[in-house]
């Protein structure tokens, strides 16, 4: 009799054992257990890959939706067309500061048409084209002069591209006054159309030996932000 009991109790366990593994299936489990009880039970928890995908999908077009809606606002106020454009690669070295976009001839982009962000952030001017791709030189290249003006004032300068997000503002007499952290905007007084955001003094020095004061300012274009640009027509 006990030599029968200890087999049943023998066969009790492997099934009890045998419910506990099916039980612990990671199928089973992944809607069964909260995490913290994976965690307890020593399992790893895979995340569902579809899931974070559309997530990651869903954030990217509220942002591109965001962008569309922020600028459709400022090309009312600027009356002009203006075509979406994405950025497809970025050249930044020492000497120059660029990227391409994906339009081109095709799209009817031409030489020296102005680039803007969202914000009417000034971006640079089309300096490049080809069938389906241009060439944009950002405003912080060497290359690029800008006729601006301090928001709010009538005071005019000259802001030449220095490159990693960098200008210097140019022609501005010992005479005038100007404080760091003021907005530097576009003159209307050359190709660029007037009031488009281009930075932000960052540091106003004396300029030794010089008729005029020497002034850095950075970039409000921040291409991290957004691959989204806008072509005006």
């Amino acid at each position: 009799m006990v030599g029968k009991r200890s087999i049943y109790l023998n066969f009790l366990f492997l099934l009890l054992a045998c419910g506990i593994v099916f039980f612990l299936n990671a199928a089973v489990l992944h809607n069964i257990l909260p995490d913290r009880m994976y965690r307890v039970l020593g399992l790893v928890v895979k995340k569902d890959v579809r899931v974070i995908g559309e997530s990651i999908a869903s954030e990217a077009l509220e942002r591109e939706n965001a962008i569309l809606r922020k600028q459709l606002d400022v090309a009312q106020k600027i009356s002009r067309t203006l075509k979406l454009a994405n950025i497809i690669s970025i050249e930044r070295t020492i000497l120059v500061s660029t990227i391409v976009i994906d339009l081109g001839v095709a799209d009817g982009i031409e030489e020296g048409m102005v680039v803007i962000g969202s914000g009417n952030v000034l971006t640079g001017r089309v300096s490049e084209v080809f069938e389906h791709t241009s060439r944009v030189i950002l405003v912080d290249d060497p290359r690029i002069i800008v006729s601006v003006r301090l928001q709010g004032t009538s005071l005019l300068a000259e802001s030449r591209g220095n490159r990693s997000n960098r200008i210097d503002l140019n022609l501005v007499a010992h005479n005038e006054t100007v404080h760091v952290d003021d907005t530097i905007v576009t003159s209307g007084l050359d190709q660029f159309p007037e009031g488009l955001a281009v930075g932000w003094v960052t540091d106003v020095q004396p300029g030794d030996n010089s008729l005029f004061q020497k002034i850095s300012g950075s970039v409000f274009f921040n291409f991290y932000e957004s691959p989204l640009l806008f072509v005006i027509f």
